[in-house]
């Protein structure tokens, strides 16, 4: 090879080295990209947890939570096998790393994964808070659901004709017959896309909006029943708590 080829060569093996840096400069911009990938995997289960809590229900938030929560952790662990405690990394590489990265520039990664940590643990205790208290109102929902069975079977005319549920939200409408709220925006609602005139079940009468009214007394009665059935199911206090809030909820 003739001199200039080889000086050519020296030269670029010489650039590639100095813009590779110093071996410790190279373990420095590595541990660097570790936490920012660490700490981007953070902030997109995060931004997950988010959508969940906005478009998911019932099983699948719950679901969905529990696995988010799973991968939090998991960030977390491998966050632990960054070489940058000395209990964090095995021997060989603990001694290596330490030795390469003393002074300040380990201060400052160890404060940088410190931050992504605290962020993590913050996040898995408003996610275990937000599941205990998910599972806390599916479980009085199942207690409340089981007393408006009852409720339904004792009487009659607390139950929507439609839904063959107890009413939250009474409302007669024009032909006199009583319906819950939400049948009623059901109905009109499969009526208007079919484009059709809502009719009453009951009596095939039409249904004038402008003539609804809302069944004050039935209403009273059946939030007093509710509350009766609430306080004397034998449930903790807790659960009767729970129960109310929720039976309040959805009489709104």
């Amino acid at each position: 090879m003739a001199a200039g080829g080889l000086l050519d060569l020296q030269r670029k093996r010489q650039s590639r080295e100095l813009a590779q840096g110093t071996p410790r400069q190279r373990l420095l911009n590595r541990l660097h990209r570790s936490l920012d990938d660490l700490k981007g995997e953070v902030t997109d289960i995060c931004d997950e947890i988010f959508k969940a809590l906005r478009q998911l229900r019932g099983d699948e938030v719950l679901q969905t939570l529990q696995q988010l929560a799973l991968q939090l952790q998991d960030v977390n662990d491998r966050l632990d096998m960054l070489p940058l405690a000395s209990a964090a990394a095995p021997p060989p590489l603990r001694s290596r790393c330490v030795g390469q990265l003393e002074g300040e520039d380990l201060r400052r990664l160890r404060r940088r994964r410190r931050e992504v940590v605290l962020d993590i643990q913050a996040e898995l205790e408003q996610l275990d808070a937000f599941l205990q208290g998910l599972r806390e109102v599916r479980h009085a929902v199942g207690l409340l659901n089981t007393l408006l069975d009852e409720l339904c079977q004792q009487n009659d005319s607390f139950v929507c004709p439609v839904m063959h549920d107890v009413m939250r939200r009474p409302v007669t409408v024009s032909s006199g017959k009583t319906y819950d709220a939400a049948a009623l925006r059901e109905m009109r609602k499969h009526a208007e896309e079919a484009g059709a005139q809502p009719l009453c079940p009951l009596t095939c009468q039409p249904l004038r909006p402008w003539e609804d009214r809302p069944n004050v007394v039935l209403q009273r009665l059946i939030d007093s029943a509710v509350e009766a059935a609430i306080a004397g199911s034998g449930a903790s206090a807790a659960d009767q708590g729970a129960m109310l809030r929720r039976w309040r909820q959805e009489a709104r």
